[in-house]
């Protein structure tokens, strides 16, 4: 197809990222921000292998499903894919993304699944926000607004065809930088002051720290040159004290004097305790204490500030830890991009939090789901497909800070968790005893390294040996193993029991490594509970596990993630007999 050209575009679904999808001379095309039941006026703006991608430029006919999105950067912004569409068509297209991919990839045509369980909340429902820092700069536009239901006022932030995304400049009275999310398919900060998904809490924070930032000129990284440049009020980025960075002393100055990046913010469920996480680049901010003061005064919410420095070049997932009540530096890094020694300036290095009437503490890096409200439906549907009776040997591996093995714990005999980041194992050991649940052993490792260790083979880094042609290994993610891994898993599976009833799989996104679906085979568990938020990898480890013996019976979709195009889903997989 001619790029450039606009035609007529009649929209019938919604692929996996929530982009409209529809045919032109039988090419398959997507089209941000369309919804299923548009006649669109669209443009290409891209040529795949497969596929097109193109932009929408006007409606002949809109969606009975299409609603005009409140967030006034939504058009901009790469947080939400659905604010255009009303929740009933949301939740639809969640169960037909589900059962699509099992069909499509897992070739399962005759698994049942459920309706989308609704979340509690649509908005205001996230207890994490990862907020990005630069320099300001104009950026193009979208192009999109009048005669779309989404011109000024509602999700463009500009008029159709201006060339220019109004909150790409300085924020208003802020001067100096821009602070938000990253825009779709981009690494340019969309500047806003309030995110409508995140807890509002997370935006007190957020909003306090901006204000902070302008008010004492701390300096703001600079993307475009790889350094520092001062925020302030005096309106020209980087020119206040003298920071702004030239491309060539980037090197020369990085170690000496660090520039805030990102900001993450996590908080509990009634938003009364929240932690932040300021991420320079570059070397430690020189402000930092300064900052943790103030924030904290000003938001009486916040119980805890740390620092993690951003190391140079890095995109991968750190492993910083800070053990529940240790002040100071530790080694490591905090979620991704990969950071460097993470450090409590003031408060705690963690939170509490309360889940289907258990107590929780929560480090700044140890995984929770976002959703709190939102995670007591789906952890009531693990249960469910657990179907546990009382005396029962279970497994949760990908445990994180334990909520689902403690919720399993109070409903059978023994629990066993496997977690890889170390302050979230501490931090599941402190919740049993908190709350006072004798029954759990938790195990710090990969859960492809402790399984495997458990049976004697993948011990050696990168090594997988005695697996079955059936089940080709692949590592999920695209993960590289670290030299001399393997010691601390080798010591700590020997606890694990070599049968276990039933078995939780609660993995990231890049799903199940295949060595873990291969030795959890091995322990035999009667059924098995699939807990994932991706389809596609759910599809296909469900393949894998289909290949070993076990064949899935009940899904579940949940949406923990309104106004995205992410879903939740728990399947139950019976062991064939």
């Amino acid at each position: 197809m001619e790029q450039g050209k606009a035609f007529t575009l009649h929209v019938t679904d919604l692929n996996h990222s929530g982009e409209g999808v529809g045919r032109k001379d039988g090419r398959v095309v997507f089209v941000p921000y369309a919804a299923p039941g548009d006649v669109a006026v669209v443009r290409i703006t891209e040529e795949r292998r497969g596929f097109s991608r193109a932009e929408l430029l006007s409606l002949e006919r809109e969606s009975p499903d299409r609603v005009p999105p409140p967030c006034p950067v939504y058009l901009r912004c790469g947080g939400c894919q659905l604010q255009h569409i009303s929740y009933e068509a949301q939740l639809a297209y969640k169960r037909r993304r589900v059962e699509q991919a099992l069909r499509r990839i897992g070739k399962f045509d005759d698994v049942p699944v459920g309706d989308c369980l609704p979340a509690p909340a649509v908005f205001h429902y996230r207890n994490k926000a990862r907020f990005s820092y630069c320099t300001c700069r104009d950026g193009p536009g979208l192009g999109l607004g009048l005669g779309l239901g989404l011109g000024p006022g509602d999700g463009s932030g500009g008029a159709a065809g201006d060339g220019h995304a109004q909150g790409a400049k300085c924020g208003g009275e802020r001067s100096g930088f821009a602070s938000g999310f990253y825009g779709r398919r981009t690494h340019d900060v969309v500047d806003f002051s309030e995110c409508l998904i995140q807890h509002r809490t997370n935006n007190e924070v957020f909003q306090a720290l901006n204000a902070l930032l302008v008010r004492y000129g701390i300096p703001i990284w600079n993307g475009a040159s790889g350094g520092p440049a001062a925020a302030g009020a005096g309106g020209v980025c980087g020119a206040t004290r003298g920071l702004r960075w030239e491309p060539g002393q980037a090197r020369a100055r990085v170690s000496r004097k660090g520039a805030l990046k990102h900001l993450v913010v996590r908080c509990n469920r009634d938003g009364e305790q929240a932690l932040a996480v300021l991420i320079p680049a570059g070397g430690r901010l020189d402000e930092a204490e300064r900052i943790a003061d103030e924030l904290m005064a000003a938001v009486p919410k916040l119980v805890g500030v740390i620092e993690a420095v951003e190391e140079p070049g890095s995109t991968g997932r750190g492993g910083a830890t800070l053990e529940p009540g240790q002040p100071g530096q530790v080694s490591g890094g905090l979620s991704q991009p990969r950071c460097a020694g993470a450090r409590l300036v003031k408060g705690e290095s963690f939170f509490r939090e309360r889940i289907l009437g258990l107590e929780f503490v929560v480090s700044a890096d140890s995984f929770l789901q976002v959703n709190p409200e939102g995670m007591e439906v789906l952890y009531r549907e693990v249960l469910r497909a657990a179907g546990l009776s009382g005396g029962e040997v279970a497994l949760d591996a990908y445990c994180g800070v334990g909520s689902i093995s403690l919720v399993l714990a109070r409903e059978c005999g023994q629990v066993f968790g496997i977690e890889e980041v170390g302050s979230a194992v501490a931090d599941a050991r402190r919740n049993a005893r908190l709350n006072h649940l004798e029954n759990c052993t938790f195990i710090a490792g990969r859960v492809e390294d402790v399984l495997s260790a458990r049976f004697g083979f993948g011990i050696d880094a990168g090594v997988v040996a005695e697996v079955p042609a059936s089940l080709p290994y692949r590592e999920a993610g695209g993960r590289e193993d670290a030299p001399g891994r393997g010691t601390r898993e080798i010591r700590e599976a020997s606890v694990l029991p070599r049968h276990v009833d039933v078995a939780v799989l609660d993995p990231p996104r890049a799903g199940c490594d295949a060595r873990a679906l291969q030795a959890l085979a091995l322990l035999e568990p009667s059924r098995i509970v699939y807990v994932s938020c991706d389809p596609e990898t759910l599809a296909r480890d469900l393949r894998i596990l289909a290949g070993i013996g076990y064949r899935p019976t009940l899904v579940q979709p949940v949406d923990m993630f309104p106004q995205t195009s992410h879903v939740e889903s728990v399947v139950r997989l019976n062991r064939a007999v």
